[in-house]
């Protein structure tokens, strides 16, 4: 009987020391782990602030060649309004000029 409980003893002592390496190796893993996230949380970090800048940038390009767009939509419709005023000041002398004028001869009055 002190047979078994020495061997007993041994194989809890063994069994001790195996789940200590265990939680050992675990904790080692876990360690790694870790540290493999930490660098591709920091490497997507840098990617999603590269993607980030690029936008900013582009939002920024594209605001610019709206406002530049509205400006010269404006430019436009100022040329076209004077165009406009300035022919229908044309149309309106020739009138002026056919009321005050004879009629030709085979012209309706």
């Amino acid at each position: 009987m002190p047979d078994t409980v020495e061997k007993v003893a041994e194989r809890l002592a063994r069994l001790e020391k195996t789940v200590a390496e265990g939680f050992c190796d675990t904790n080692a893993r876990i360690a790694a782990l870790d540290n493999k996230i930490d660098v591709s949380v920091e490497s997507l970090r840098g990617d999603i602030q590269t993607a980030i800048e690029v936008m900013t940038g582009f939002i920024e390009e594209m605001r610019r060649t709206t406002s530049s767009m509205r400006k010269e939509h404006a430019a436009d419709r100022k040329i076209l309004k004077l165009s406009l005023l300035d022919h229908e000041g044309r149309l309106q002398t020739l009138e002026r000029r056919r009321r005050l004028r004879p009629p030709l001869p085979g012209e309706d009055t």
